[in-house]
Parts: C-alpha cells; structure tokens; sequence
C-alpha cells in the first residue's frame, strides 16, 4: 500500500517488530472524549476474550482496573473531555499485573487456594506484559505513551503491521482499537465523525484470527462478543466503516457477515468456508449445487459480488467480476523508511503553516 498512496499520506507503525517503528502505546490510557467508566469495561471484555478467561475473571479483573483508575483520580471530572486521557497517562498493563500479583501473594497468605490458582492463571495471560523486553510490553506498556484516538489523522492511510505478535494479544490489541475509535466517533456526538466532514475506514487482514470467534456466538454472556456487534450494527451510522479481510469466512462472526453491506467471495475449498459463502451471497448449500461446485473452481482474480444495503431487488443479484492484478512491488524496509519520512516531514510543514510560517522550498 505504500507505493499506492499519494507522497505524505503513508503512516506506519509495527506492533510486532520492536526494532522498526514500534508503536508506543499505553493500552490502558483512555482515548480523549472518551468516558473512563466506559473504557475500562472496553479492556476488561476483550482481554478476557482474547485470552480465554470466563466471567469470573471478568468480574476480578474489572475490579482491579477500576481501583487502579480510582487510586489516580481517573474518573472525578468526567465533564473534561482530556481528564480522564491525562490522569491515566501513566497508568500500564505493568501496574495491573502487579496489583493481580499482589492479590495472589494475598490470597496465598490466606492460603484460599481456589483464589490463588484464579490469579495465577490471570498472571500467566498477563506475563509478557511484564517482561521489559517482550513485544506486549515495549508496544502496549509505555508510561505516558499514546492513546488509541492519536493514531487517528484528518486524511493519513495508516498501517498497523503485526507480524511477530503472538495471536491472543493481536486480537486484544485490535479489538480494543476498534472499539476505541468506536467511542471517539460516538462522543462527537449523533453525527459522529460525520460532524466534523470527514469518515475513517478500517481494513482487518486476517480478521477471522483477531475478531471474536463464531463458535461464542450462542452465548449470551459473551460480552465482547455483545459489544463488538453493537460496534458493527451503529458504527456506519457515525462514518466509521469496517473492511475485514478473512481467508476462513466460516469462523467470522455471524454479525459481520449479516452486516456486511458488500461481500467479495474468492475461491474457496474448504466446505464450511464455501456453504458460509453461499449463505452470504443469498443462496442454498443444498439446492444451488452449480455455485456450490463453482466457488472451489474459481481462478484467481475472480470474485463473486454483491451488494445487499440497496433498495433495488435487481441490484442486489450477485455477479461475477475479474480483479486486474497491482502493478506495483513490495518495497523493501529501506523504500518504505523513505514513505514514512515524507509523512513525517509532510506533517512538519502542515504544523509550521499552520503556525503562520509559510516554507519556501
């Protein structure tokens, strides 16, 4: 995508590579203009989700972010918009897995086991989280690092790589960057980002690996799995759109495809993958066998499309198109660190115009 986007636009950031552009994020920060009591919930449910912990963990682990929050004033002047942002700043994944420790050498005081094996499984989640040279750690546990909302820009493509980023924690990152930008969007107001004329679009590569599994989709306990639908069902309604890319459509889950207001189908073999394809293009695994044998065949470049959020019966038929290949390489780590410059030098000069100072080349 670098060599695709216009000179100054191109934003980028690893979260799985601490050695070229690592993001510097503070996952416990509370984005601007969103609400503390809010956020809190936000990483509770997806750290739990993420990491295959039950509702008795939730309940724990919600109660140790929230004195971590109340220790350092967090939520006493919920009418500012950037309190709760500041007051958390410095506040880590480090702490919290601290103050879990804490609890469990408590509790092995005490000696109630059943208590202290909670927290040692909860510590065993959080254990990389407190090792200074872990990925998790030098992304995700910066002591006045950013928060989700800076990573949003008026017009840049940004690009968040996370190859080398164990899976639990790509998912727990991703899904509470989403639904901080959810709530950024939703504190503008009704409007959303449409208020202030502009909309963010997010693409997920690999989004059956990140996103809540389908398998959860018949508990109704799940609450990230509750909160990432709501996410999908008002998020267009505030000019935020989601693009997710998956190669397993079968383990999506079933809001994103029932949401999904256009769909590209691909070739596909594996039979769960194709009857899910068939579903979402409107047509029956057992009785439309020639699209059933169709989708396995396909070659590359084709895809089946179809547009579903129109109000036009015709235009809603699915229909057969052939994708021209990009002409255009992968650059190598030297090309894109000269992209990554001409946007840091691009918003250089934006900031000194907006200043009053014009440049003179």
């Amino acid at each position: 995508m670098a060599s695709l986007i216009p000179n100054g636009k191109f934003k980028f950031f690893s979260v799985g590579n601490p050695n070229f552009h690592p993001l510097k994020m503070n996952l416990l920060r509370v984005p601007k203009n969103v609400k503390a009591n809010q956020y809190y919930s936000i990483v509770t449910e997806f750290f739990c989700s993420a990491y295959g912990l039950l509702d008795r963990a939730y309940a724990q682990i919600s109660s140790v972010i929230y004195d971590l929050y109340k220790e350092n004033d967090v939520f006493e002047n919920s009418g500012d918009p950037e309190w709760a942002n500041e007051k958390s700043a410095n506040i880590t994944l480090q702490d919290f897995y601290k103050r879990i420790e804490a609890k469990k050498n408590e509790a092995e005081a005490k000696r109630s086991n059943n208590n202290t094996e909670a927290l040692l499984t909860y510590l065993t989640r959080l254990e990389m989280y407190n090792k200074e040279h872990s990925n998790e750690f030098i992304m995700f546990c910066n002591r006045g690092g950013d928060s989700a909302d800076i990573l949003l820009g008026e017009d840049d493509f940004t690009v968040i790589e996370s190859n080398g980023l164990s899976l639990p924690s790509q998912s727990f990152f991703f899904s509470v960057l989403m639904s901080s930008i959810y709530e950024y969007a939703l504190a503008q107001g009704p409007k959303g980002f449409y208020k202030n004329s502009y909309e963010t679009i997010i693409v997920l590569e690999e989004a059956s690996s990140i996103l809540p599994s389908s398998s959860n989709d018949d508990h109704s306990g799940n609450k990230a799995l509750e909160r990432f639908n709501q996410i999908i069902d008002k998020s267009a309604s505030l000019g935020l759109f989601f693009w997710t890319i998956a190669q397993k459509i079968s383990k999506m889950p079933s809001s994103v495809i029932a949401n999904s207001g256009l769909v590209f189908i691909g070739r596909a073999g594996d039979e769960a993958d194709v009857k899910t394809s068939l579903s979402a293009l409107g047509y029956d695994p057992m009785n439309d066998l020639d699209y059933k044998k169709f989708i396995p065949r396909m070659a590359t470049g084709i895809f089946i499309v179809k547009i579903s959020k129109t109000y036009l019966f015709e235009e809603q038929t699915p229909v057969c198109v052939k994708a021209e290949m990009l002409h255009s390489s992968i650059p190598s780590n030297e090309e894109l660190e000269v992209y990554i410059k001409e946007h840091e030098l691009s918003k250089k000069q934006k900031n000194i115009m907006n200043g009053g100072i014009k440049i003179i080349e």
